[in-house]
């Protein structure tokens, strides 16, 4: 399975949750972090798929070493500001987690690259999806609907039997992911959930012509373990196999070993013997030389 990642490594401490996962690390002391990479704080907006500001979001940065610091909620439009401890402050990447009630968790690759000042400025606000619970669950193992013509084929036996029967999905646009891939169609599930001992089928409806084949992706998450017992590192897109789309216009997305894992996939069209299976990347949008709004004394409601 061949992956590719979004991100460097880097060696910040911090306090506090669960490890994302890291493919490498090193060691950066403070005396010998450039000072293009030493960030005092991220500043960034969330918003919904429509554009309404999100308040009371939690955005949590976690970073290279498996530390991730305290979450912070945005404010009443949406802006969030991260501040990071002095002895965290030298980052050559970091992952932002972005959680709001009934909504499939963000992940994004933090754009290091984009230092200010001392401060990353996002380029564009992240948006959160809210999914939608399943309009058919069977008792058992069985064929599970969503809206939006997404079929699973899923057995509770293989996930966590608590928050299996809360699962929801929905589509997403593929333009309004944080990440310069230009994907042809993603898809999220909330709760999170590993799937042990083989994959799930999936189907999803879509727009391609038939016969169309795709690569597939699965996002590295808080909880997703791929066929080969490797934890894909948060925010990295991992190839997972080829889907094809049927003459209905279904996509057979089970890929290799069947869907990994139950939080975020896309998928790319590729041609036939294509070797390059990764999605070209866009241009992301200038630094504003501006710095961003801090948030308000007062969240607003949701």
């Amino acid at each position: 399975m061949r992956r590719f990642a979004l991100m460097l490594m880097t060696a910040a401490l911090g306090v506090g949750c669960a490890p994302p996962a890291r493919s490498t690390s090193g060691a950066t002391g403070p005396g010998a972090c450039a000072a293009e990479l030493r960030v005092a704080q991220v500043t960034g907006r969330v918003q919904d798929d429509v554009g309404i500001p999100t308040a009371r979001a939690e955005v949590q940065l976690c970073l290279a070493t498996g530390a991730c610091l305290p979450p912070v909620d945005t404010d009443h439009a949406g802006v969030f500001v991260v501040a990071i401890p002095p002895a965290s402050a030298c980052l050559s990447t970091g992952t932002l987690r972005i959680m709001h009630g009934g909504s499939a968790t963000t992940y994004c690759a933090l754009p290091t690259d984009r230092v200010v000042a001392g401060q990353v400025r996002l380029p564009r606000p992240l948006i959160v999806h809210r999914t939608a619970p399943a309009t058919a669950m069977p008792n058992g193992a069985g064929v599970v609907e969503f809206g939006s013509g997404v079929r699973l084929e899923a057995d509770p036996a293989q996930v966590d039997p608590a928050a299996y029967p809360r699962l929801a999905a929905r589509t997403v646009d593929p333009t309004q992911l944080c990440d310069p891939l230009q994907f042809d169609g993603a898809l999220a599930f909330s709760p999170e959930l590993d799937v042990r001992n083989g994959g799930f089928d999936l189907h999803v409806q879509t727009r391609l012509e038939p016969l169309t084949t795709v690569a597939l992706f699965v996002r590295g998450g808080q909880n997703c373990t791929l066929s080969d017992g490797s934890r894909p590192p948060e925010a990295e897109w991992v190839d997972y196999g080829t889907g094809i789309v049927d003459r209905a216009g279904i996509l057979h997305a089970t890929g290799t070993n069947g869907l990994p894992c139950l939080g975020w996939l896309a998928w790319h069209v590729i041609g036939e013997g294509d070797p390059d299976r990764r999605p070209p990347e866009v241009e992301l949008p200038p630094i504003d030389p501006e710095p961003g709004p801090g948030p308000g004394p007062e969240a607003g409601p949701d």
